[in-house]
């Protein structure tokens, strides 16, 4: 048995919203002698009282794990009037049922990203289920993402990793998480679950355009090269003759599509970080390896609801779904679907009152062709279900 119960707050008062949701939630989850677990995510206007938040939840509906982090905007429930997005709230998510958990909380993250990654992988290699998932939150600003999952993987095998990272409203420069009763920038949370399946569905959000190339010559996350021509010269002269006037506005526009393998049906999404004319060199978020397929990716509302309503019907399709978690991109508002809420009317119209929570995130994790990656510009749609009630 898996039971389940969302709970929003948008009360002025930090104190106040954070004693709501306790109390929502302990009205909720009434399962006795099962574990209980928590997902709580809070906007500005709440982030000194992360701790309170974490505390009331795990005092007053009796929760053994609870992990939160800051956001800058989160995703109300079902029952917010006018549904959508909102800026200011808390967002919450507790289950109960016969659950296997291991929480951690690790402070010190900025250049223990790897580090980390073995720790974390220790503790979930040491639990005895064979079904088992990792649900991570991470200070946006100090992560180094793909140590931290490598390592993960090195030490705990294939083992899913679904998260996302902290943000902020753009004002404090800080993103926090919380566990424990505790909050901290610089620090990673998360749980281990076994007993539980998870079903995760990414949903870029720009879409690839124009040619594909091949990169040719890389040095870390610096392409110089695409098909044996400069990289940057042959990025430019492939955008949009309007765009071609002002290259480094228009390059802020775009994102980059890469497919280190396979075909280009599924590619990773990175931000282009940089240029340096001098070697003709592009530069994006991520290392890349001579051979990866490139194109540019650009922002495309139609494309991105399609594919955002596919994702949403495919969830609602598996069948055995209690809860939701959805980790939305923040390019969801403004020009990424192009109507304000339209992601979450189209997640309710798929699994109806599924009890759901969520916040905007600049990058998700989750697995892509058998592994564990980072990705940008993408929403995740995480379903949680019983052990192998999933079809």
């Amino acid at each position: 048995m898996l039971q389940a119960y969302s709970a929003f707050s948008r009360a002025a008062d930090p104190a106040v919203a954070a004693r709501e949701i306790g109390e929502r939630l302990a009205a909720g989850i009434s399962a006795e002698g099962l574990s209980r677990i928590a997902f709580f995510f809070a906007s500005a206007r709440y982030e000194s009282m992360l701790d309170q938040v974490s505390q009331e939840i795990e005092s007053r509906a009796g929760i053994d794990a609870v992990i939160g982090c800051s956001a800058a905007s989160v995703v109300p429930d079902q029952g917010t009037p006018g549904g959508g997005d909102v800026d200011a709230g808390i967002s919450a998510l507790a289950l109960t049922g016969d659950l296997e958990v291991e929480r951690f909380f690790l402070r010190g993250l900025r250049g223990r990203s790897q580090s980390f990654g073995h720790e974390i992988g220790r503790r979930t290699a040491q639990m005895g289920s064979s079904q088992k998932t990792i649900v991570l939150l991470a200070d946006s600003y100090n992560l180094a993402p793909d140590e931290l999952l490598g390592a993960i993987e090195e030490t705990a095998g294939a083992v899913p990793v679904l998260g996302a990272g902290a943000t902020e409203s753009g004002m404090t420069g800080v993103t926090k998480v919380a566990a424990r009763g505790e909050s901290a920038a610089n620090a990673v949370a998360g749980l281990v679950l076994g007993g539980l399946s998870v079903e995760a569905i990414r949903s870029p959000v720009p879409t690839p355009i124009g040619t594909w190339w091949t990169v040719t010559d890389a040095e870390a996350n610096r392409i110089l090269t695409l098909d044996g021509r400069p990289a940057l010269e042959e990025i430019i002269t492939s955008l949009p003759a309007s765009w071609q006037s002002d290259p480094a506005e228009s390059l802020a526009r775009v994102h980059i599509a890469l497919v280190p393998e396979g075909d280009t049906a599924d590619p990773l999404l990175r931000p282009i970080v940089g240029v340096n004319p001098d070697r003709s060199a592009l530069l994006v978020g991520d290392e890349v390896l001579p051979g990866t397929r490139l194109a540019l990716a650009a922002a495309d509302p139609v494309g991105a609801r399609r594919r955002l309503e596919a994702a949403s019907e495919g969830l609602g399709a598996l069948g055995g779904v209690a809860a939701v978690l959805y980790f939305r991109s923040d390019l969801a508002s403004g020009a990424g679907y192009g109507l304000p809420g339209v992601d979450v009317a189209y997640l309710r119209r798929a699994v109806g009152d599924t009890p759901l929570a969520g916040f905007s995130s600049y990058v998700t994790f989750a697995p892509r062709a058998g592994r564990n990656r980072f990705h940008h510009a993408s929403g995740l749609l995480a379903g949680l279900a019983p052990a192998r009630a999933i079809r």
